[in-house]
């Protein structure tokens, strides 16, 4: 019996003698997809994120082709933003920048000349705006591209909701730096530069 087990002992100490690490064989196949994991624990919470604004709209433009007729220069834009309830119940401020947009100056407003002055308005309705340019001396004057030396203005439309004007009662909707002060004017007027 005992060489049963002596027997026994070599045949495996055999076996594990003779194997040797071999080749590498080809990768097998893919296996099925395991169970899914628990949920991880929940994040930080965010910064909060800039406030957005529906009742306050802007849209920019270039004035690139001013037309003369007699007494003004003007150029006419389509705004969609100057919907029935804004032209009806709403305020609108119009802003002209002649350097690409980093000074803006709320119109109307008078540019002071040596000899005559030129003075910018605007007029609006349903979907559009005019910007007017007004020579006050004899001819035509010319047009504000010419006058800034650039090749186009930009102009800016502010369209602000009633419910703004709503909110604000006591502000003078025809003084653009008092509108300027209400925060939500403010917070589109800053991104004016941006």
């Amino acid at each position: 019996m005992r060489a049963v087990h002596y027997l026994s002992i070599l045949a495996i100490a055999g076996v594990f003698a003779c194997c040797s690490k071999g080749d590498t064989g080809a990768v097998g196949p893919v296996g099925a997809t395991g169970a899914n994991g628990t949920q991880g624990a929940t994040g930080p919470k965010g910064d909060t994120g800039a406030q957005g604004n529906a009742n306050v709209v802007s849209q920019t433009f270039t004035a690139s082709a001013w037309t003369y007729s007699n007494p003004q220069w003007y150029e006419n834009f389509s705004v969609t933003a100057l919907t029935s309830t804004i032209v009806s119940a709403g305020a609108v401020e119009v802003y002209l920048s002649a350097n690409a947009g980093t000074n803006w100056t709320a119109l109307p407003y008078t540019q002071y000349g040596s000899v005559a002055n030129y003075v910018a308005g605007y007029t609006y309705g349903l979907n559009s705006l005019e910007v007017t340019w007004i020579y006050n001396s004899v001819g035509s004057g010319s047009d504000p591209n010419t006058y800034y030396s650039t090749s186009a203005c930009l102009i800016k439309v502010v369209c602000i909701a009633p419910a703004i004007i709503k909110k604000y009662p006591g502000t003078d909707w025809k003084n653009s730096a008092a509108v300027a002060q209400i925060p939500e004017v403010s917070s589109v007027l800053k991104s004016m530069n941006n």
